[in-house]
Parts: C-alpha cells; structure tokens; sequence
C-alpha cells in the first residue's frame, strides 16, 4: 500500500504551470512527496520536469500553463476543481545528492544566460 498526503492542489499546479501559486514551503512539501525524496531548492530547475511529470501520472487534468489567466484566478479554479485538497500517492524515487552538478541550474536555466 502506498502512502498517501493530503495537499492542497494549487500546490501542485505550481509545479505543473511553473507559477507559485501557494507558499513555497506548500510546493516544496508536495514536490518532495511526489518524488518520494528529499528536493534541496538549487536541484528545481532541473527537476522541475520530471516533479511536473510525476504530478500529471496521478492527475492529468492540472493544467499546464496560466493560458492567460493570473495565477490566482488559476489557483482558484484548480482548487474549484478539486478540492481544498487532493489525496496525494507518495513517490518512490531515489534522493539526488545535493552536491551533484548535474542538479545545479547551469546557464540554460538562468533568463540571463549567465
């Protein structure tokens, strides 16, 4: 049996659109649990597909995108949709070391190029 967490989806949809739409502790929190391990924050922006990924496996219908909308009438419409929270199935992954430079944002992940 898998274990499971109540989260609140507007946590999850930041993941899946890249928009914070909670606090970040609440994002952080629900993508450690999707992922079944430890996310120190330098590792998101290259594990922010593959998080994004394990969040559509068990809900395909977060959206993906703001399409237009601000992040909060997005917020509101995905907890309109589901709830003030979702039951969440933990993941199974392995723990990246933190000190890996695969997992440090290189200058494809900075907006500056630097």
């Amino acid at each position: 049996m898998s274990e499971t967490k109540h989260i609140d989806p507007a946590a999850l949809a930041g993941i899946t659109t890249g928009a914070l739409m909670t606090d970040f502790s609440a994002l952080h929190e629900a993508a450690e649990h999707v992922m079944g391990h430890p996310i120190w924050t330098h590792q998101f922006p290259t594990l922010l597909p593959k998080i994004a990924d394990a969040v559509l496996a068990q809900f395909p219908e977060m959206p993906v995108s703001l399409d237009g909308t601000t992040w909060e009438e997005a917020r509101d419409e995905v907890r309109l949709r589901y709830g003030a929270t979702v039951s969440v199935r933990k993941g199974a992954g392995e723990a990246v070391h933190p000190l890996d430079p695969a997992y440090f944002p290189g200058p494809a992940d900075r907006e500056d190029g630097r």
